[in-house]
Parts: C-alpha cells; structure tokens; sequence
C-alpha cells in the first residue's frame, strides 16, 4: 500500500459520492442519444474517468487525477494520491464501484500513467451534456456541485 491513503470515513463517502455519479451516468445513458456513453461502462472508461476527476476537483477540491494502463486491457479510473476511485471496472469483471486504498488488479495493469482530467473547454458536446445531466442529478441527490 502507499502512503498517502484516505482514512476510513473519508472513503465511505467517497464511495457514496463514486455511487450516486455511476448511478448519474447510467441515468444518462439510458435518457441520451450518446455516442460515448451508450455502452456504458464498456469503452467509456477514459471520458467517464474525465468526468468523475473533474468533479472531485471542482466540486469537493480534491486533487484528483486520471490513471490510464496503456497496453492491453487498456483501462483508465480516478486517482487521489494513492487511493483508487473506479465507475468502470465491471467491464472487466471486477465490482461496478471500486474505491480502495488498494486494489491488487489496478496495480497489475501494464504501463501506468497518471495525468490530469481534460478540463471543460476541451471536451465534446457527448462529455459537456452528460457532465450537465450528472451535475443535475448530483445536486438533486444533495450532493456538492460547482458553481
């Protein structure tokens, strides 16, 4: 394990917080003529990343950035500092929410990267409307939202 990690309590509510964004997303998807989200999770997991790490910064100001595995399985989830914050990973098998200090099958994905979240003014009209329904959403769950 790092040695950066989020306590206990912190990461339930990250994981509350990860929980209601897929439920969001999946409410999207099922809504919206979307070309990026309309197999949700399968090949959303590098803009659905982007989303969610946007969110913890602008919302909750966490430094939050984007893992991606650049070879086979390619894969990308959320990152802050060593904690691990996935809404993808069941298309691979593994839960549908992972938020972990640690997760063995993160770490055994080849050639890691981390890099920050693209910002709003570099996303498509698929990324900006789902960012707008998940926000929506967010906010009618009680949950913070950017201003």
């Amino acid at each position: 394990m790092g040695e950066k990690t989020i306590m206990s309590d912190n990461l339930d509510c990250l994981r509350q917080i990860a929980e209601a964004f897929r439920a969001a997303l999946e409410k999207y998807r099922q809504s919206a003529d979307d070309v990026i989200f309309k197999d949700f999770p399968v090949g959303a997991c590098s803009p659905t990343s982007d989303l969610l790490a946007t969110y913890l910064i602008d919302a909750l100001g966490l430094n939050a950035q984007c893992a991606v595995s650049l070879k086979l399985p390619t894969h990308a989830w959320v990152t802050i500092e060593d904690t691990i914050i996935d809404i993808t990973a069941d298309q691979f098998e593994q839960g549908p929410v992972i938020c972990e200090n640690y997760s063995r099958w993160h770490e055994e994905l080849p050639e890691q990267e981390r890099r920050p979240p693209s910002r709003r003014n570099e996303w498509n009209k698929e990324e900006e409307a789902a960012w707008n329904f998940i926000i929506d959403e967010m906010s009618q769950r009680g949950f913070p939202v950017p201003e």
